[in-house]
């Protein structure tokens, strides 16, 4: 009855489980996984290292060696890894390894000699070069600093990417997972409209683009919901900071370390028919405010609609991963 009279029934026999929703998925995440170096779960740095080496013994000497999941929290000593650690592990080569949160890189001193990054080198606005006593490049690149080594690195053919991608679809579906809202980059977008067009997916997926993105598909006139069952846009994902375990969030009494990430500030008003999905974080204000800037966006969110979205129910903010935030706020 709570369905409705034109609800479908389906009857099933046997034991039935519902299916789980993962609201905030990373599946760029989980391709890298099946195309690169899996790092995660190392219990050590020498973990980390033995993994790498295993990987690039095939490799041509001038190969990027490319990997994700290393988690220096998890390990005995949490110090952050240095460039000629990894040296020794690749053999020389240029290598990028993406910590497990996304926020952070470890590379090699051949990938920082390739992205012109030296010990004169500025950081990015929104991001850092960890640098050690003398100023020179760790090897640890955090937040936009990524960035400068991140563009050089090679790309996979759309065969492998979409067969990475049904591969992490399956293991999901495997899990127990039917829907999953993926917070990815637009490659991630194409490559599942193409699986799209050959077979169903294995779970359904609502997409949400990054808000550099979104002047992009105002241009186009895409709006939430443009899609089909299986696969469908939705809503934008923005940032206020960066991540705990990468120590670039606002944290009370640490300031200096927050970095405001991507067009950090430039959260969107809820004004153009799109549901809008910031993160909670550091945007010019001290960190004891972080909860009041999340407020203010969301109360631009749920404003009543005016003008040309007035034809559907205002749709609110949604804030992830609030962890800095000592307090509660109005914001929900």
């Amino acid at each position: 009855a709570a369905a409705g009279r034109k609800a479908e029934v389906v009857r099933l026999r046997g034991d039935a489980w519902p299916g789980l929703i993962d609201s905030h998925i990373h599946l760029e995440g989980l391709i890298d996984r099946k195309l690169a170096v899996d790092l995660t779960g190392a219990k050590d740095l020498g973990d980390v290292l033995g993994r790498t080496r295993e990987w690039v013994k095939p490799l041509p000497k001038d190969a990027w060696v490319v990997g994700s999941g290393w988690y220096n929290d998890a390990w005995p000593s949490a110090a952050f890894p240095t460039r000629r650690q990894l040296d020794a592990a690749v053999g020389g080569r240029p290598a990028y390894l993406e910590r497990k949160d996304g926020h952070s890189a470890w590379v090699s001193t051949a990938a920082l000699r390739a992205a012109g990054i030296d010990v004169a080198s500025e950081n990015p606005a929104g991001g850092v070069i960890d640098r050690d006593g003398d100023g020179a490049p760790t090897g640890i690149l955090r937040e936009t600093a990524m960035d400068m080594v991140l563009r050089l690195l090679p790309t996979p053919s759309d065969a492998d990417l979409d067969a990475a991608m049904t591969a992490v679809l399956r293991d999901l579906a495997a899990l127990g997972l039917t829907s999953v809202h993926s917070m990815d980059t637009a490659r991630a977008l194409a490559s599942l409209q193409r699986i799209r067009v050959q077979e169903p997916l294995p779970v359904r997926v609502t997409y949400n683009m990054p808000v550099a993105d979104l002047p992009h598909a105002e241009r186009m006139g895409v709006r939430s919901g443009w899609g089909d069952e299986g696969l469908r846009i939705w809503g934008v994902k923005a940032f206020l900071d960066g991540s705990l375990g990468s120590r670039t969030a606002a944290r009370p009494g640490r300031p200096g370390r927050a970095l405001r990430t991507r067009r950090a500030e430039r959260v969107p008003p809820r004004d153009r028919r799109r549901r809008r999905a910031p993160r909670p974080g550091r945007a010019g204000a001290a960190p004891p405010r972080l909860v009041d800037v999340a407020a203010a966006h969301r109360a631009r969110a749920v404003r009543e609609p005016q003008g040309h979205d007035a034809d559907g129910p205002p749709r609110r903010h949604r804030f992830d991963a609030a962890d800095p935030c000592r307090r509660r706020s109005r914001a929900g």
